[in-house]
């Protein structure tokens, strides 16, 4: 698999108790640092710390999936002064950057190949294989809605255990932990379709052993069947999906005296192919898809296919924009 640099989007939803009469980021900040006698900049400025010392010192571990991250120390002028790459935008509600995370938990071991010969360095089950990743964080103070974009890329994610981390983050007296939703700003959506086809329709269904003619020794009670239906050239265009839809249910399973169409399978998906990527839809509705965002036609690129991270950045600040104005209809939610 390409080491191939992509972001997702979240849409993040705060969680009060029900005594909570404040349910936006505002009023989390009070409940978190009451002692501010609420001085916007403040609060949000103790915010920022809090998350900057929860992984300046240490790893921030997820056992379950063996991952870590931590902060990234940037030297862009003076090796010897390095200066953190997490930045704060306080008039703006954003906190954005790079920081540095990987798998651990592992046997591996460093070969050299310019210098095959040389002996192996064993990386311990400790120790945590570092790449580079970029975040923005944005949580307008008058709503309870706030966006996460995450990079990463096609082989490798720290998406998880940023997110865990998030969620202890958002959490204080009247608030449980919050909500994360994956979501497509529309334009992203639109350009993936344009130049997608439906490749393929899959349907899935249990059935009990009663429906079929079987042999009486099968001790299996029920059984799950997928019926995949693929295009074996290029694919349909998406106008067509109807009638490759109706084309697929006509056809029919099981057995004589019970009959089973496509049609009664309860669960059917459909997939776009565009390239070498894919997204996948529920049937019978409207194209809701959440295509990833790849990078490599959107942003610069470094020699090892990373972003520019410059470049990166300006392009998430755009995104940002573009998800305001669907994500915050209301505009008095972004004050």
């Amino acid at each position: 698999m390409a080491h191939e640099p992509k972001l997702e989007v979240y849409k993040i939803y705060l969680n009060p108790t029900r005594t909570t009469n404040d349910n936006s980021f505002q009023g989390f900040l009070e409940k978190k640092f009451p002692d501010v006698n609420f001085d916007k900049k403040k609060a949000y400025q103790l915010l920022f710390q809090e998350l900057l010392s929860a992984i300046d010192l240490d790893y921030v571990l997820n056992e379950t999936n063996k991952k870590g991250l931590r902060i990234d120390d940037v030297d862009i002028t003076d090796p010897a002064r390095p200066t953190k790459s997490i930045k704060i935008k306080s008039s703006k509600h954003i906190i954005h950057g790079t920081i540095k995370g990987g798998r651990y938990g592992q046997n591996r071991s460093i070969g050299y190949t310019r210098n095959p010969g040389k002996k192996k360095t064993k990386i311990s089950t400790t120790d945590i294989v570092l790449d580079t990743f970029y975040f923005l964080l944005y949580t307008p103070f008058g709503s309870n809605k706030g966006v996460l974009i995450i990079q990463s890329y096609t082989d490798d994610q720290i998406n998880d255990v940023f997110i865990d981390w998030l969620r202890t983050t958002f959490r204080t007296e009247g608030f449980f932990k919050p909500s994360f939703n994956h979501y497509c700003p529309s334009k992203i959506q639109q350009e993936f379709k344009k130049t997608s086809a439906i490749k393929e329709l899959k349907f899935t269904n249990d059935i009990l052993i009663s429906d079929i003619d079987t042999d009486e020794s099968i001790r299996t009670e029920s059984f799950t069947i997928s019926v995949t239906i693929r295009s074996n050239e290029d694919g349909e265009k998406i106008s067509n999906l109807s009638s490759f839809t109706n084309m697929a249910k006509k056809l029919i399973f099981g057995n004589k005296r019970n009959p089973l169409t496509l049609e009664e399978f309860k669960r059917q998906v459909g997939t776009l192919y565009n390239g070498s990527h894919q997204s996948s839809f529920e049937l019978g509705g409207e194209i809701d898809i959440k295509p990833t965002i790849f990078l490599k036609d959107k942003v610069e690129l470094q020699a090892d296919g990373s972003p520019k991270w410059s470049s990166l950045e300006t392009f998430c600040l755009e995104l940002l924009e573009e998800i305001k104005t669907e994500v915050y209809p209301e505009s008095n939610e972004i004050s």
